[in-house]
């Protein structure tokens, strides 16, 4: 968690960060995760 902070903090693209902290997922975790975000559950910024 401390590293997506810093990357935010030093301007990194948040969607590299999302990838880079997926990467500290477990498989499962993995799985539970990408089902989340295909079913419509992904946190967006509000428009």
């Amino acid at each position: 968690m401390l590293e997506g902070i810093l990357a935010i903090q030093s301007g990194v693209n948040p969607r590299i960060v999302e990838e880079k902290l997926i990467a500290y997922l477990s498989p499962k975790e993995k799985i539970e995760f990408k089902n989340d975000t295909f079913e419509g559950n992904e946190v967006t910024e509000n428009v």
